[in-house]
């Protein structure tokens, strides 16, 4: 005896279990068939649940649907080619990035570290399935972080750049999400050492612009081409802090794609800057305050008697050791320019004051010291000669 079930779904689940042990048991006890019920309602209570897998040609599971859509798409993929390969459009891609946090601006290298959140979003016709039928039911986007070494992805590189890595804490920190059009979100966490050319004649009141240099290393302006996306591409984190400088309010974006920037042809290049202000508050507690209290301690020999060599060799000596440690101290936070910079001009002004203040105690020592010398010898000839006339003659 054959039963054929043309339905599908739940309702063949349930029915199927049923005749299967109604038949079992005609079989057992034929003679007893016409006594026995047609449904044994203790089999099916007790009856384990199947679970749900696809019986009699019916649709398979929401996971199985999925695999199998992967697989038709990367069965013909070839990673090397372009989305747009064989035909005469560029590839488009679109750039943006948030900066989450700048742990560091190295003055001395001209250089900054930034941790970033950098996304890439194009357009990859091989990857679209809203126009097949079987796979209707996938309305979502899929992840294909697994596929990146399987898939095409762009060769941006930043110009500027020193260095650079991608978080692995505690997984790679990157996403690849396809949606059913064939657009690819590419969402990288990375960390950068950029190259930043500072200005420092207005330091330590100054303000930087720094840049991101972004381009195509490999494909030309013909076949691959950076668009940023939208006017808010490059955004900072609202709660970020930037040591000694404030936090930036607004950047610049803009494509930087010249003609024929290389033997071998044009690439693609997005330009994106901010300033960096450089916040006065440090300096002027650590270098402004301490080089006006050293002028003013070394003013104080003007009120020590000019007998008291010692004393006011000490202050002075003490005074301007002091005032080149800091200047030899700030030196070597900064780099070797050729141009003055404002904060050069006020500790010179501060170490002319304090040379100045030993000369004073020098000349001050040396007339005195003369005026003395005259005293003594005038009061020498007034107790040879007995004559003070003489003296004041002799004095001439």
């Amino acid at each position: 005896m054959s039963i054929r079930l043309s339905s599908q779904g739940p309702l063949t689940l349930l029915i199927l279990p049923l005749l299967t042990s109604c038949l079992h048991a005609a079989a057992e006890r034929p003679q007893e068939l016409s006594r026995q019920p047609l449904f044994n309602f203790d089999r099916l209570i007790n009856f384990p649940v199947l679970p749900q897998v696809a019986i009699g040609g019916g649709e398979p599971a929401y996971p199985v649907l999925k695999q199998n859509l992967i697989k038709h798409l990367m069965r013909h993929y070839r990673r090397y080619e372009r989305p747009t390969e064989g035909t005469h459009e560029p590839t488009r891609v679109r750039v943006s990035i948030k900066i989450l946090a700048i742990t560091s601006v190295d003055v001395i290298n001209m250089q900054y570290t930034a941790d970033m959140m950098l996304v890439q979003t194009w357009k990859d016709p091989r990857l679209r399935w809203q126009n097949l039928l079987e796979y209707q039911a996938i309305s979502g986007d899929i992840l294909l972080t697994h596929k990146r070494n399987e898939i095409w992805l762009p060769d941006l590189f930043f110009r500027n750049g020193k260095e650079g890595f991608l978080y692995r804490m505690t997984v790679p920190n990157h996403m690849i999400r396809v949606s059913p059009d064939g657009s690819v979100y590419y969402s990288q966490k990375i960390t950068m050492k950029l190259a930043c050319e500072m200005h420092l004649r207005n330091f330590p009141m100054d303000h930087q612009d720094c840049d991101m240099d972004i381009g195509s290393y490999g494909y030309t302006i013909d076949q691959l081409k950076f668009i940023w996306d939208g006017d808010n591409a490059l955004k900072f984190a609202d709660d970020m802090l930037i040591s000694e400088f404030n936090t930036p309010s607004s950047t610049i974006t803009e494509d930087c794609t010249e003609p024929q920037t290389t033997s071998t042809g044009t690439y693609t290049c997005l330009l994106g800057r901010f300033q960096l202000k450089r916040q006065v508050g440090s300096y002027l507690v650590g270098t402004y305050v301490p080089a006006f209290l050293i002028v003013i301690v070394s003013w104080l020999t003007f009120w020590v008697s000019p007998e008291a060599i010692p004393a006011r060799v000490t202050l002075g000596l003490l005074t301007l050791i002091s005032l080149l440690t800091k200047i030899a101290s700030l030196n070597n936070t900064l780099p070797r320019v050729s141009y003055i910079k404002a904060i050069d001009i006020w500790l010179i002004a501060c170490l002319i004051f304090v040379i100045s203040a030993m000369l004073e105690f020098t000349l001050a020592s040396y007339w005195s010291r003369k005026v003395f010398l005259s005293k003594w010898r005038d009061q020498l000839l007034v107790d040879v000669t007995g004559n003070e006339g003489f003296a004041s003659l002799a004095r001439f």
